[in-house]
C-alpha cells in the first residue's frame, strides 16, 4: 500500500536519497539525514531482503566519484527490483521521480515503527 505523502515530504525523501546515493552537494550540506533514512530501512527490512549500501567519500575526498556514485545506484535499484519494483541504475542517477518515489514511500512504510524513535528525514 503505497502511503501519500506531501510534495514536500516527497521531495524530503527525494533529497534525502540524493545526498547519500551521489554526494554532489555543497561542503556545508550534511547527509546525517539520509544516512539516519537508509540505516532504518536496514534494520527494519526482512533479513532475506538486501541492505540498501552506500559508498561515501573518504577523509581525503572531496567528493564521490562517478565510479562509486554508479555503484551506488546498482545496489539501491538492485534492492528496489528485490522488492518488485521496476528501476535502474539509470533512473537513480538521473533522479527520475516517477521511478523513485513509489519505491521510496515503500521504504519510509518499511522503516516506521511505534517502538522506534527513527523517523524519515527532514531537510532544513
Amino acid at each position: 500500500m503505497r502511503a501519500f505523502f506531501s510534495s514536500k515530504t516527497e521531495h524530503q525523501l527525494l533529497e534525502a536519497l540524493s545526498e547519500c546515493l551521489r554526494k554532489q552537494l555543497p561542503a556545508s550540506t550534511s547527509l546525517v539525514d539520509g544516512i539516519i533514512f537508509i540505516r532504518a530501512y536496514n534494520s527494519r527490512r526482512k533479513k532475506t531482503t538486501e541492505a540498501l549500501l552506500v559508498e561515501l567519500p573518504g577523509p581525503n575526498d572531496a567528493s564521490l566519484s562517478s565510479q562509486k556514485a554508479s555503484r551506488n545506484a546498482e545496489r539501491f535499484a538492485n534492492t528496489a527490483r528485490e522488492n518488485g519494483f521496476h528501476l535502474t541504475a539509470r533512473d537513480v542517477l538521473d533522479l527520475r521521480t516517477d521511478r523513485i518515489l513509489p519505491y521510496l514511500s515503500y521504504l519510509c512504510d518499511n522503516t516506521r515503527s511505534s517502538s522506534s524513535s527513527i523517523r524519515p528525514p527532514t531537510i532544513v
